[in-house]
């Protein structure tokens, strides 16, 4: 099962959670591109371009072990491959939040190469949700709403949708 969403929305903290409560694998894609680079993500994109980070993001999402709960970076739903290889795991859930929320759980998050600029931090979040919308809406089996409810619920409900 994968993890979708937009940065902020809870994949590693809800995922950690749920795999824990389920006693199985956690796979996160950011942290198994850090792994295997011995670098940051943000250390990827600065010095070698986003191109060369969402190489090794479709590496790591078609290495993704079928019986983990699996989190995809935020853009990884952009890519058609990546996006055959989480349908052919089964369930896919969106962890939906507003920018509003997103940035606020954020906080200054130097560490997300998608906010560094002179662009307010909410505009920036706002358009890369409006880029990848879509494909998140398309792509989801479940959809669960992470602005009004506590982590607890939302680890909660995805071990739910786990054992459906």
């Amino acid at each position: 099962m994968w993890l979708i969403g937009m940065m902020g929305s809870g994949k590693t903290t809800v995922g950690e959670r749920a795999a824990e409560r389920l006693a199985v694998l956690f796979y996160d894609t950011d942290r198994v591109v850090a792994a295997k680079t011995g670098r940051t993500v943000a250390d990827i994109w600065s010095e070698d371009g986003e191109a060369v980070f969402r190489g090794l993001e479709k590496e790591a999402i078609s290495e993704a072990p079928v019986e983990a709960l699996a989190a995809a970076g935020g853009g990884a739903v952009l890519d058609s491959d990546n996006r055959s290889a989480m349908a052919r795991g089964g369930k896919i859930v969106w962890l939906k939040g507003r920018p509003e929320t997103l940035a606020e759980r954020l906080g200054d998050a130097d560490e997300r190469p998608l906010l560094r600029g002179p662009t307010p931090r909410i505009e920036t979040l706002r358009r890369i949700l409006q880029e990848r919308e879509v494909a998140y809406a398309t792509l989801a089996t479940h959809s669960l709403d992470t602005d009004a409810h506590g982590v607890d619920e939302i680890v909660s409900q995805v071990v739910e949708i786990w054992r459906d």
